[in-house]
């Protein structure tokens, strides 16, 4: 499962790559639906997922590393706890405004 996950990222990331590679001031946005940040709390499926996110994460920072002028960033936060609108929003405003000033947020 954790192989076919980072397949199928680094697959679709191909994909866009050869596009943003063209467009000046192009960004990639990471965002992962990150429940429980307490490696110790993990259970057998949660481990399975949570490598793929730590994967996924990892490879954002290094790529932005290798190709600095593509802007990057990873978006860690818990999908349910966005209930309204307004979270929402808060969250798509300071995605945005830190798109390639910092490597990562959590929110």
């Amino acid at each position: 499962m954790i192989l076919e996950n980072i397949e199928n990222f680094s697959s679709v990331f191909n994909i866009f790559l050869k596009a943003m590679v063209k467009i000046e001031g192009s960004g990639f946005i990471n965002i992962s639906n990150n429940k429980n940040d307490v490696d110790h709390d993990l259970i057998n499926y949660d481990i399975l997922y949570y490598s793929s996110l730590k994967f996924t994460s990892s490879f954002t920072l290094a790529f932005r590393k290798t190709h600095p002028n593509i802007k990057t960033i990873n978006v860690i936060t818990d999908l349910n706890k966005i209930k309204e609108d307004e979270e929402k929003e808060a969250l798509c405003t300071k995605v945005f405004s830190w798109l390639g000033i910092k490597a990562e947020i959590r929110v």
